[in-house]
């Protein structure tokens, strides 16, 4: 863990090579060698543990995750990675909190725009009803926000009309109507 939390990937590489350590042991606070990479900002020491098999949804005795952390130091590449190695996006970590509404409440655009690009869902709620745009102070973050849950409802409806279309057996665009015998006009 200490290699992990000092970011000194050699060292890490060497530990993990000799199968010696627990990839996913925890400290005294809950916390993984993953965690610890994550709050040291070290993409490479995160990549040769989640290659080792580190659990990107372990949580700490808090409920943090490694997603949760990373948004909340605000580390673009960090969250790419976890989310591309197995990480939920929105997964609830403490309070009911996702990954977006920690990074709209410090403030980051950057990570709120790289949330939403990966997938977060801006209209989750945590325990006490808030969701990520009532936690953001910051005009940008606010204005990113507003435009996706725009977005997120646009998609909602599409796919409820295709499941719908799907559903009643008709070709998208005649919502269930039935087809009319060959030759027949349709006209009374």
């Amino acid at each position: 863990m200490a290699a992990a939390e000092a970011g000194k990937a050699k060292a890490l590489r060497v530990l993990l090579g000799s199968g010696d350590c627990g990839v996913n042991a925890k400290d005294l606070y809950g916390r993984t060698a993953l965690m610890l990479a994550v709050n040291n900002r070290s993409t490479a020491a995160m990549g040769l543990l989640l290659d080792a098999g580190a659990d990107p949804e372990a949580a700490d005795r808090r409920g943090a995750t490694p997603l949760s952390l990373a948004a909340n130091v605000c580390k673009v590449p960090h969250m790419r990675l976890l989310v591309a190695r197995g990480a939920q996006v929105d997964k609830r970590v403490n309070q009911g909190r996702t990954a977006l509404m920690v990074a709209a409440n410090t403030g980051s655009v950057a990570a709120t725009q790289a949330l939403l690009a990966l997938g977060a869902d801006a209209d989750a709620k945590d325990t006490a009803g808030c969701d990520a745009l009532s936690m953001c102070f910051v005009d940008e973050c606010v204005a990113l926000l507003k435009d996706a849950e725009r977005i997120q409802r646009w998609h909602r409806r599409r796919r409820l009309v295709a499941w719908k279309a799907e559903l009643l057996g008709s070709r998208p665009g005649t919502l269930g109507q039935p087809e009319l015998p060959t030759g027949a006009t349709g006209e009374p």
